[in-house]
């Protein structure tokens, strides 16, 4: 019961129980002794979802295989709480090739059932359906150690916000684990579609003209959380959308702006000049060589007519194909290719007298035309100005003010942090390619999403009584064909205003003006409070990693994690410094700390010396922290806010478990299981400061009551039967 997709079963023969997300219903023959009900585990081993969206129309089919590991004969229901304001349209299933129809329950029954299946089985989990419909179907038989296939169909009408189309599926928030799970929408528009993004999971998106997308995403052996997806439709060059989010009685509330020119016409994609700035030092020799110089004659063939370019071989010295740039033409393509594989690398590292070379190309005549150099690099710098500070400073000199820099770094022997310097600094991007990854796939996908820029040295402002603060990011990228920028911030104020685009549109200066609205009170966008957190740490660890650590830059970063369970090796290592800190004051028990009681000495060390490595200069956790940090300060989505997974288990080897699957976010919050009970990230704060607690004991009168009087309270009520959690300014506990 852990899931949207739900099994009710009933069965003959005497089992142990375990919680998870089936409800198993014992009815034995008279002459064994009746076990006391309680929880199975149907096991969910396949789910792919297959969304065909026509206009507003959606078609949703379910295909999974759920797996009975007992040995008995299962029978019992399918159940599928109704996502809220949809209305089912048709529904039906197929069970051994055969349709069976099933029965809708409006949301006055459905509740029932969900509440008398808390009161029978003391398992909360449906409960955070309770204000939904369900449409229920009865499944027989499901045989010993096999296999069930169960196919469900539905349609509904998508519904619209601020011009933004909205799709999901509303799996459960405590997100248990599928073996195979894929997800593929499939969109078609009558007007062209400009953004399309998911704020709950990384996705990838494929175009096809103007008016067709597919989106898709496939996971093995994990978690599937409830999946949203957003898109926008407009004959508009350019469209903007607003999302806000904020608590009744707040004075501050988060939104984001999603930012896209979809295919975009032809005439508005710039023509732009750009500088190919190659390492051809020693330590590039071999592979290393041989694969950049296959990704940059991939790049030379797809510069446009009107593009212009030059290529820059540097080592001891610096030398460049042409004088000038020069136009993409035939000719001019041939002759870089050929200067290119004659390429050979030896000597030394000279960066200085690289850039100074490559921005002496710049055009002064058209400062508003698009420069971007692609600097190639494995090393640091050898010869001429080697330290960062100064080195940074010559560069600057030598006019690099409107140039983006994209820096692709190759190996971890090179200094991440004057790469990550250099693009912050010219509102760049950075990638790093590891020994084992394919340089030529991986620059050649890098390439073909900055080769169409539209809009160039953006800015922005809101106009009208609203405040907007604390947005990332800070600098914001120049946005091109296809991709969406997205800002997240914080604001003040209430009701109608306008947002004002400024920047360059091949070559000209141009200004578009978005009517938006920001509501005084609005919770359905949830996902924008630890989106924003996101952003915010991210930032934050960026700025620890260049500028030094600060105790108001730590603490801040500690806050944010807690709060919108933004959890990394880096920032669980920051908390459990924290816990330490209060245990050692007394101010807090070692119990209601929310990492401490379950890490080992063990994981601690490693965390820390995870952490030091990060703000080092040099060095494979130099470069890995700063590829982590930069997915952090860009994200997008929910699944960008805990990088690093794979390195977050703990506790005592054949019994780890990992942080990162141990959160859940409700009402823009975060959550934390530990020690049995579902924690808010700020509860050792209310603790701290011996803050009044509502106690209510599970399953009582009282606890129906709460969920009659504030339904809200249900996604948080619906983890578990001992949950501590903040809603609408007071705290609360559910004990059993």
């Amino acid at each position: 019961m852990k899931k949207l997709l739900t099994l009710l079963v009933l069965f003959l023969g005497s089992i142990s129980f375990i919680s998870a997300q089936i409800i198993i219903i014992p009815e034995p023959p008279r002459q064994i002794p009746r076990p006391q009900p309680g929880l199975f585990e149907l096991e969910l081993l396949k789910l792919n979802v297959d969304v065909q969206i026509d206009q507003r129309n959606a078609t949703t089919t379910l295909d999974q295989v759920f797996y009975n590991p007992t040995a008995h004969q299962l029978q019992g229901y399918y159940l599928f709480p109704l996502p809220k304001e949809v209305a089912i349209q048709q529904f039906s299933m197929f069970i051994d090739g055969k349709e069976v129809k099933g029965e809708l329950l409006d949301a006055k029954k459905a509740k029932e059932i969900y509440e008398d299946i808390v009161r029978r089985f003391r398992d909360p989990a449906l409960l955070e359906y309770s204000e939904q419909g369900l449409a229920r179907m009865r499944v027989f038989p499901i045989q010993p150690h096999s296999e069930v296939r169960i196919k469900l169909t539905y349609q509904h009408y998508l519904p619209e916000d601020a011009r933004t189309l909205a799709y999901s599926i509303p799996f459960s928030n405590t997100r248990q684990k599928v073996k195979e799970a894929s997800v593929r929408v499939q969109i078609k528009s009558a007007d062209p579609l400009k953004a399309i993004y998911s704020p709950t999971h990384s996705v990838d998106i494929h175009r096809k003209g103007d008016l067709e997308a597919t989106v898709g995403m496939e996971l093995e052996d994990a978690q599937m959380a409830s999946f949203q997806l957003f898109f926008q439709t407009t004959r508009d060059i350019l469209d903007a959308s607003l999302l806000a989010f904020r608590e009744e009685g707040e004075s501050q509330g988060f939104f984001s702006v999603n930012l896209s020119p979809g295919y975009a016409d032809p005439q508005a994609i710039a023509e732009k000049d750009v500088i190919f700035l190659v390492d051809a030092s020693g330590s590039m020799a071999g592979d290393k060589m041989d694969q950049a110089k296959k990704a940059i004659q991939f790049c030379i063939g797809q510069l446009g007519a009107g593009d212009r370019f030059n290529v820059v071989r540097f080592s001891t010295e610096a030398g460049s194909l042409f004088d000038q740039l020069e136009e993409a033409k035939a000719g001019t393509k041939t002759k870089a290719v050929s200067f290119v594989k004659d390429m050979d690398a030896i000597g030394g590292t000279n960066v200085e007298e690289a850039f100074q070379l490559a921005l002496k190309s710049r055009d002064a005549n058209s400062p508003d035309r698009p420069f971007f150099v692609l600097f190639f690099t494995d090393g640091k710098p050898t010869i001429g100005e080697t330290q960062i500070e100064p080195l940074l400073k010559r560069i600057d000199s030598f006019g690099i003010k409107g140039t983006r820099v994209f820096t692709i770094g190759i190996g971890t022997e090179l200094n991440a942090q004057l790469l990550d310097r250099l693009t912050d600094q010219t509102r760049g991007y950075r990638m790093y390619v590891g020994a084992n990854e394919d340089l030529e796939q991986k620059v050649s996908d890098f390439y073909l999403k900055i080769a169409y820029p539209v809009l160039t040295d953006i800015e922005w402002s809101i106009e009208g009584s609203i405040k907007a603060i604390e947005v990332y990011p800070k600098k914001l990228p120049d946005l091109f064909r296809g991709e969406t920028l997205a800002l997240f911030g914080r604001y003040g104020g209430d009701g109608k205003a306008q947002l004002k685009l400024r920047g360059h549109m091949n070559g000209k200066k141009v200004e578009y003006t978005f009517g938006v609205d920001f509501p005084k009170d609005d919770t359905q966008y949830a996902f924008l409070p630890p989106l924003w957190g996101t952003r915010a740490v991210g930032y934050l660890l960026e700025q620890i990693r260049l500028q030094g650590e600060s105790k108001e830059l730590v603490d801040e970063v500690v806050r944010l994690s807690k709060k919108y369970g933004i959890l990394t090796p880096y920032t669980s290592y920051l908390i459990l410094e924290d816990e330490a800190m209060l245990i050692g004051q007394n101010q807090i028990r070692r119990d209601d700390a929310m990492f401490t009681p379950r890490m080992t000495e063990a994981d601690h060390k490693r965390q820390s010396k995870e952490y030091q490595d990060a703000i080092s200069e040099e060095g494979a956790g130099s470069v890995r922290a700063s590829d982590e940090f930069q997915q952090l300060n860009q994200s997008s989505n929910l699944a960008d806010a805990q990088v690093g997974k794979s390195r977050m288990q703990y506790g005592e080897p054949g019994a780890s478990r990992n942080l990162a699957e141990e959160v859940v976010r409700v009402q823009g919050r975060a959550l934390y299981r530990n020690n049995g009970a579902w924690q808010d990230g700020e509860w050792t704060d209310a603790v701290q400061n011996k803050l009044r607690v509502n106690r209510i004991q599970f399953n009582t009168p009282a606890y129906f009551q709460l969920l009659d009087n504030q339904p809200e309270t249900a996604r948080f009520l619906s983890l578990g039967q001992h949950v501590r959690f903040y809603w609408k300014g007071e705290w609360w506990e559910v004990y059993l």
